[in-house]
């Protein structure tokens, strides 16, 4: 009772991260000689977002947003972020009561619809933020898990898990969405797949994808884990 009495009292001011192009740490980048990209170098499409100038977030964790589709890249669809207030109020102090999952749940499926393929967390992310959580605790996870019941298809990808479209294969490449005003690191890794594949399409090898690939996402720098996310996207048809 407790742990809901101080849920319930948590500040509804939730801050927004920054975007921005970065160049990523030395302890942990590989240099890129980018000398046959230079055509990619294209201004760059940043959402507007803030965050107090001493972040000290680890560079992996660093919001990184996409610029203009990449070469040889149809975006044929596009990445919307999903507003779980479209269709039901969020009510704060109903958030843990049994009474209040058929609005969760529309919620929930409202995001899926549109945001699909998406990772749980970010579900999360989408669902506590609406109702002005700073923090999606176990609890509110666990409820939001309840929520989504058992009609979509989930996946793992490391630790993480992806939530997909009712009907979708995940065996088949979802479509590439661009990814203004979304993450990086947030991308599924079966999306990243797909880019690779338009870029490979174009004549290019695996090194040269994940080179296209870095110029696209516009860091200066790879570090090791976002390299090694690229390489598996570039190398995803071998199995």
């Amino acid at each position: 009772m407790a742990d809901l009495e101080a849920e319930r009292t948590i500040a509804s001011t939730v801050s927004a991260p920054e975007s921005t192009l970065v160049e990523e740490s030395a302890e942990t980048a590989v240099e890129i000689d980018d000398t046959n990209f230079q055509h990619l170098n294209e201004p760059a499409e940043i959402a507007d977002f803030a965050t107090p100038a001493n972040d000290s977030t680890p560079i992996d964790d660093v919001k990184v947003y996409a610029r203009k589709a990449a070469i040889g890249v149809d975006v044929v669809s596009t990445y919307v972020v999903s507003d779980p207030a479209a269709v039901a109020t969020p009510d704060r102090l109903r958030f843990y009561d049994l009474d209040y999952r058929p609005t969760l749940r529309l919620m929930v499926d409202h995001v899926v619809e549109l945001e699909a393929p998406i990772y749980f967390d970010v579900l999360v992310d989408r669902i506590s933020r609406a109702h002005g959580f700073q923090r999606a605790r176990d609890l509110i996870r666990g409820i939001v898990k309840s929520a989504l019941g058992n009609k979509y298809t989930i996946t793992p990808e490391d630790d993480r898990e992806i939530i997909w479209p009712i009907g979708s294969d995940p065996t088949d490449l979802p479509p590439y969405r661009g990814s203004a005003h979304r993450e990086l690191g947030d991308i599924p890794l079966p999306e990243l797949a797909a880019l690779a594949d338009g870029l490979r399409a174009s004549g290019l090898d695996d090194e040269e994808v994940v080179r296209a690939m870095q110029e696209h996402f516009g860091v200066a720098r790879l570090a090791l884990s976002t390299r090694t996310r690229f390489e598996a996207a570039a190398r995803w048809r071998e199995g």
